[in-house]
């Protein structure tokens, strides 16, 4: 019975353990889906706080390389990953920009993700395409299948457990030249988010742990939110940088081309269209006496007269509103250092909607350029003027010669003519006349002989006023009439080198010149002779002589005078104002010849009504 009692009293208890234990197991099933709840739940706080952080620096001041670094380490630090990295596009391929977490030696062969021939250089695929090796290569392509059970519908790539990929076989593994290196140094799970930009692929988050297990498909999801976030503020970023650089550029730029304009050897500006200077370089303010800051924003009426800014501001006008450039303008240009020539060249200035906004120019002070041109033309001028004179010299030195035997035998056969003609006869005035005719042409023929060569060879040491004053007193009894002429002779007046004859010659043609100069008026022919010093100050109007102590020889009349172009060819051989027949044109030519020929030289200087002055200067010697 007892037996019984107990088997009765077992039977009723053995339903409450069975509900006992199916309790217990109900609860810890309980326990196990509250732990998950509790597990997602701290994940969620922590993706929630990392989400936070995340936005935080990504809409901070930090550039570009500061914000990648800064958002791995954060999540790194709040999810724990042994190693993460990210890659961003380079050319054809996609580096490591920043990570944490992978060896030197991961990074030395995992760098890269390019295929490259033995050469180095990248392949090319059928369709133009880089091939990316790799499951990295595989994710940023987008060619994987998103229908395996590694990928996502959003790309990405993902396994609690990698090691099953190193036993893929070859015809099995999607992946191009697969390479494993995280499966080798230990790496169990492994997550590739792709980076984008739009819908473009720029680069890839790639999460390691050393764990097992380590994602869950809600963390994946929200990395595949954060990489497109990270994508749009990596371009926002890289858009920053870009335009900061631009800046930075624009500004280094500015600064150099201003320091290059201020070393330009000429004045450049920028008017706008009310005519005021907007920028300007150093050359026009050291120009005006001023800073470059000081003359920007003044208008043209407050640096210049008011016609000459009225002249400038109308040139402007021409170009911004024909648009044309105008190129080496030459002017005058007032200063008050005295006037001055500049050459200027102007171009309309085009802001970037097209409208003409005022111009550019650049000034040049051709001051110097002008007076070398001159004196170029000058030089240009003497030197045509000597050819001349050698041709001339050439041809009349022929010409005299032969010349001068035709007079010979026009002399001789008129001499032995007049020997058979009786005396008183018309035949023989003739002959007298033809005799004094062949007289007169062979002084022309001396004179023609003496311009084609010049003689001092009988140059010596000479009372340079008993020459002049022996020249006069045979001048005048040559003339006819009384003719009014007047010497000064300064005592002791000096000495020079000269050929008596040749000097009373030329003394003889300046007072015949001067008085031919006054047959249409009454006057007088004043001759003097006195000792003079050529300073520096002297040099630029006697350009010929050198500085010293001279002799000058001064004819003087009251006659009709020369006009200023009549001067510009006074010295030029066979140029005369006398009517045909009444002058040769060698008189005043001979005269500065010989004079140059003792090294002097010869000024003239006269104006219509008031006369002419001539002076000789002769080099004094002891």
């Amino acid at each position: 019975m007892n037996n019984l009692a107990q088997d009765q009293e077992s039977f009723r208890e053995r339903p409450l353990e069975a509900e006992i234990i199916q309790l217990k197991a109900l609860l810890a099933e309980e326990q196990a889906r509250y732990a998950e709840l509790d597990q997602q739940y701290k994940q969620v706080v922590v993706l929630q706080e990392l989400s936070i952080e995340v936005l935080k620096i990504l809409n901070g001041p930090l550039d570009l390389t500061e914000v990648i670094g800064a958002v791995l380490a954060v999540i790194k630090g709040k999810l724990g990953f042994d190693a993460v990295g990210l890659r961003l596009r380079s050319g054809d391929d996609f580096p490591y920009f920043s990570q944490e977490g992978f060896s030197m030696d991961f990074l030395m062969t995992e760098n890269s993700i390019v295929t490259r021939d033995h050469d180095g250089r990248s392949c090319r695929n059928a369709d133009g395409s880089i091939p990316l090796e790799c499951t990295c290569g595989l994710t940023i392509s987008g060619r994987a299948d998103r229908s395996s059970p590694w990928f996502t519908e959003a790309g990405s790539f993902w396994t609690n457990d990698s090691l099953p990929l190193l036993r893929l076989a070859a015809d099995q593994d999607p992946r191009l030249h697969p390479r494993n290196r995280c499966m080798y140094a230990g790496f169990r799970s492994i997550a590739l988010i792709p980076v984008r930009n739009d819908q473009e692929i720029i680069g890839l988050l790639q999460l390691n742990s050393l764990k097992k297990d380590f994602f869950s498909s809600g963390m994946v999801s929200f990395m595949e939110g954060l990489g497109t976030n990270l994508g749009l503020a990596l371009m926002r970023k890289q858009a920053e940088k870009a335009v900061i650089q631009s800046e930075a550029r624009y500004k280094l730029l500015s600064e150099q081309f201003e320091a290059i304009l201020d070393h330009i050897p000429g004045m450049v500006f920028y008017k706008d269209t009310e005519n005021r200077f907007v920028r300007v370089n150093q050359y026009v303010a050291l120009a005006h006496g001023m800073t470059k800051r000081g003359i920007e924003g003044k208008s043209m009426i407050e640096l210049y007269s008011k016609e000459d800014a009225e002249k400038y501001y109308q040139d402007d006008l021409l170009v911004i509103r024909s648009g044309v450039p105008r190129m080496n303008i030459q002017e005058r240009w007032s200063t008050d250092e005295g006037e001055r020539w500049i050459e200027t060249s102007k171009i309309p200035f085009i802001d970037i909607d097209g409208v003409i906004r005022g111009v550019i120019g650049i000034s040049f002070d051709i001051t110097e350029r002008k007076k070398w041109e001159e004196e170029r033309g000058s030089l240009l001028a003497q030197l045509y003027q000597s050819q001349k004179l050698e041709s001339i010299g050439i041809m009349a030195n022929g010409i005299a010669h032969n010349f001068n035997n035709i007079l010979a035998s026009v002399g001789g056969y008129a001499d032995m003519a007049l020997d058979e003609v009786a005396p008183g006869s018309r035949t023989r005035s003739d002959l007298l006349n033809i005799i004094k005719g062949v007289e007169s042409a062979r002084q022309l023929v001396q004179q023609m002989l003496a311009f084609s060569r010049t003689n001092t060879a009988n140059a010596e040491s000479e009372d340079v006023a008993s020459i002049v004053r022996e020249a006069v007193s045979l001048y005048k009894a040559s003339v006819k009439g009384g003719a009014d002429i007047r010497e000064v002779f300064e005592a002791g007046s000096g000495r020079a080198r000269v050929d008596k004859v040749q000097l009373q010659q030329a003394i003889f043609n300046l007072c015949s010149n001067s008085m031919h100069a006054m047959e249409q008026s009454s006057g007088f022919i004043e001759i003097s002779v006195v000792m003079v010093s050529v300073d520096p100050g002297l040099l630029s109007k006697y350009i010929n002589l050198q500085e010293g102590r001279y002799v000058k020889i001064s004819v003087r009349d009251a006659g009709c005078g020369m006009t200023a172009e009549v001067l510009g060819h006074i010295f030029e051989p066979f140029f005369t104002t006398k009517e045909v027949g009444k002058g040769t044109g060698l008189g005043l030519f001979m005269v500065r010849q010989v004079i140059k020929g003792f090294n002097g030289d010869v000024l003239i200087e006269s104006a219509p009504g008031q006369g002419t002055c001539i002076e000789v200067y002769l080099p004094a010697v002891s």
